[in-house]
């Protein structure tokens, strides 16, 4: 889902983390592309994509983006 590759790489870049290959899939399942490639760690922002991965594949939710903005109608939300 381009653009939603350019954060990552920047901010990778920025820290000087190099990376051997990355991969930016959209919202496809990814679980089945976990198991082939096995990579050593899988990040994304959306729990549910972890679900699946976390089978085959150390998977962490990265809290960022637009669906991990909190709601700020909820009282309890806005004082977070």
């Amino acid at each position: 889902d381009a653009p939603a590759h350019e954060r990552p790489v920047r901010s990778l870049k920025n820290w000087g983390v190099t990376v051997n290959d990355a991969f930016f899939l959209g919202g496809i399942d990814k679980s089945m592309i976990m198991e082939v490639l096995r990579p050593h760690i899988f990040f994304d922002d959306q729990v549910g994509h972890l679900t699946g991965t976390a089978r085959s594949t150390p998977s962490v939710h990265v809290p960022f983006g637009k669906l991990n903005e909190p709601d700020c109608s909820e009282p309890d939300q806005a004082r977070r």
